[in-house]
């Protein structure tokens, strides 16, 4: 369940204050200076180690602290190596910039992420947790190996033609700006990794909570359909469970669509009317399906005249239609409360 970033206990809050004073001291500003120079220019897999052993980096407790750094303004294509990797990024602002073809291998903890794209971009075993991401734009890139979005909060933000090698979102909220595109299944540039069919169910179960955090109920509808549909699919081996499944999804989307049960009202329908039609023709075989399916006997004294199958079918119309009735007002009822 998404728990509100404001209601969140945080580390100590002069500590996480001395994270951001940190940078704009005097120390800290020559020091964000370089810091953005090495990220201009690449950004290799130990980019900070040889300044920080050199003293040239005062305020950093180590080569991988970058905590409470500012990166704004900034548009960057890194080159094909790692970059980043096990670099600390908690408590960052990342604001009004693009980033092409980086491999990011970091924490992102408590982060901020406004007015960005990523685009071509790897993540491999990053920590997400407890992020605020608005109006990013995450285009063809590849989550992999551990990446997870715990309790972080998205606005306007867009997720295209992404490969997701495991689910990624944990006790998330999207608002109704927020979208995924359908995820890739192949990797682009990590090599031969594809995502296990059988995690699409808990990957669309993490996109269909935090749509319901979000109260975005139409999208969250439209998630719980496609979890229930990668579940028939993948997850379910026994086959008498699979055709029940199955069942379920085209008689009504699995509870959440009502337009099947009304599909299947109308196949009935006329289905019995036309069949119907053969013998009485179409105006009256129509008047006597009618009848039967809505229980209000029109034409009901023609029976006695029919054949044993047409009254058989009749008495199977009237079932059908009480039957089909009650399971609609049952998914509405269903469909009202996932929104309530």
């Amino acid at each position: 369940m998404f728990i509100p970033l404001h209601q969140l206990p945080e580390e100590d809050g002069a500590k996480i204050a001395d994270l951001h004073f940190r940078w704009k001291s005097p120390d800290g500003r020559q020091t964000h200076e370089r810091v953005l120079a090495e990220l201009r220019d690449g950004a290799n897999e130990h980019f900070l180690q040889q300044q920080f052993e050199d003293g040239s980096l005062p305020i950093l407790t180590d080569n991988t602290d970058l905590r409470g750094i500012e990166i704004a303004n900034q548009s960057i294509t890194f080159p094909t190596h790692d970059n980043f990797k096990g670099t600390d990024f908690s408590y960052s602002l990342w604001e009004k910039s693009t980033f092409v073809n980086g491999l990011f291998m970091c924490n992102f903890s408590w982060a901020k992420l406004n007015e960005c794209e990523f685009r071509d971009c790897t993540f491999i075993c990053p920590g997400f947790a407890f992020a605020r991401v608005q109006k990013v734009r995450f285009v063809n890139c590849d989550f992999i190996i551990g990446v997870r979005f715990s309790n972080c909060d998205f606005e306007f933000t867009v997720f295209q033609n992404c490969h997701f090698a495991e689910p990624v979102f944990t006790d998330c909220r999207f608002d109704s700006a927020t979208v995924v595109d359908a995820p890739r299944l192949n990797a682009m540039k990590s090599g031969p990794i594809c995502t296990d069919p059988k995690d699409l169910t808990r990957l669309y179960a993490g996109i269909r909570s935090a749509y319901s955090s979000g109260q975005v109920f139409s999208r969250a509808r439209e998630y719980a359909f496609r979890e229930r549909h990668a579940a028939t699919r993948h997850n379910i081996v026994s086959r008498r469970d699979v055709v029940s499944e199955r069942t379920w999804e085209f008689l009504t989307g699995y509870g959440i669509r009502p337009t099947r049960v009304l599909r299947a009202m109308l196949i009935v329908f006329l289905g019995a009317g036309l069949t119907n039609a053969t013998v009485l023709g179409i105006g009256q075989g129509m008047r006597l399906a009618a009848g039967a399916f809505f229980t209000f006997g029109v034409a009901a004294d023609l029976l006695p005249g029919l054949p044993i199958v047409l009254q058989l079918l009749y008495v199977a119309t009237a079932f059908l239609g009480i039957s089909l009735t009650a399971l609609l007002v049952t998914v509405l009822t269903n469909v009202y409360n996932r929104s309530a």
